[in-house]
């Protein structure tokens, strides 16, 4: 099980698919920035027990159509998700 999501030197600009799901105890710190995913279609992190995402986290995910964020106790959305252009399915 993952406690933090991979750092942002780990993200490849050529990823597609991404599933951190079930992942009880993952934190995703306020200052992490975004990763450069701009290829990412998919990004999966349901059962994941995330409270917030930080600000920005979403900037370079332009081409996500899919974003899994169910079964999290999430207080806050960043507002970078309102420019999910692509965004099909929440």
């Amino acid at each position: 099980m993952l406690r933090k999501p991979p750092n942002v030197q780990e993200w490849s600009m050529e990823l597609e698919n991404v599933s951190l799901m079930k992942n009880l105890l993952l934190y995703v710190p306020l200052e992490m920035s975004s990763p450069e995913c701009p290829r990412l279609t998919t990004l999966l992190l349901s059962r994941c027990n995330i409270t917030s995402i930080p600000e920005g986290f979403f900037k370079h995910m332009d081409a996500r159509k899919v974003l899994g964020l169910s079964r999290n106790p999430i207080k806050n959305l960043s507002n970078s998700l309102s420019n999910c252009l692509m965004l099909r399915t929440l």
